[in-house]
C-alpha cells in the first residue's frame, strides 16, 4: 500500500510539470552507424547537452559528442560532433514524456579520408558543417531527473571527394530545472474578492 502511495505521489508530481521555460542538461551515450559510402565502422561515444523550451511547442537544445574512429585498413582517429537542435513538441501541455523533432545544423570535427579506397584514411582531423533531422523524447522520472533518447540522421559535408550520412542514437540521464508556470495557480485573486 505504502508503494503504491509513492507512485502516485510522483505520478501527480509529475503531472504538474510545464515545457515553458524549462531548462535540462544530460549526459548522453551515443551509438554512431556510419552510411555504406564510408570506409569507417560503427561506434559508440560519450556526449552532454544542454537545452531549453522557449515555448510549449519550440525548444533549443546544444549537444556535443565525442566518438573514437578506426577505418576499416585500422587508421584510428576520433569524431566530435557540436549539433544545435530547434526542438518542435508534438504534445505541448503533456504531462511529463515529450515526444519532439530535431533540426539543425552542427560542426563535426572528424579523420580523413575516401570511401573509395579505405587505405587513403588517415586520420588526419578536418572540420566539417553537419546538418540533422531526427525525432527523440524526453521524459520526466520525477520533478528533475529526466530520461531523454532521440535519433538523428547526420549528413557530414566533408571537403573531400565523398561527403557522408550518419545515423546517431543517443540515451542520456539528466537534470531539469524552471518550467515553474504551472505551480502558478493563481496570480490575483478574482475581482470583487
Amino acid at each position: 500500500m505504502r508503494q503504491l502511495a509513492l507512485l502516485l505521489a510522483i505520478g501527480a508530481s509529475t503531472g504538474l510539470m510545464a515545457q515553458e521555460d524549462q531548462k535540462w542538461a544530460a549526459a548522453h551515450l551515443g551509438f554512431d552507424r556510419f552510411s555504406q559510402h564510408s570506409e569507417l565502422t560503427s561506434q559508440r561515444g560519450l556526449g552532454v547537452s544542454a537545452g531549453f523550451w522557449a515555448t510549449e511547442v519550440v525548444g533549443l537544445e546544444a549537444r556535443g559528442i565525442y566518438m573514437p574512429e578506426k577505418s576499416e585498413a585500422g587508421h584510428k582517429s576520433k569524431e566530435v560532433h557540436g549539433l544545435v537542435s530547434l526542438l518542435f513538441n508534438f504534445r505541448p501541455y503533456a504531462a511529463n514524456w515529450y515526444p519532439y523533432l530535431a533540426v539543425g545544423p552542427g560542426i563535426t570535427r572528424t579523420g580523413r579520408g575516401t570511401a573509395a579506397d579505405s587505405a587513403s584514411y588517415t586520420g588526419r582531423l578536418e572540420t566539417a558543417f553537419t546538418y540533422h533531422l531526427g525525432v527523440g523524447v524526453i521524459g520526466h522520472l520525477s520533478r528533475h531527473a529526466l530520461v531523454q533518447g532521440d535519433a538523428k540522421l547526420l549528413r557530414v559535408d566533408l571537403n573531400n571527394p565523398v561527403s557522408r550520412n550518419e545515423f546517431l542514437v543517443t540515451l542520456g540521464i539528466g537534470w531539469a530545472w524552471g518550467g515553474e508556470k504551472a505551480f502558478q495557480i493563481l496570480r490575483d485573486p478574482a475581482p470583487g474578492i
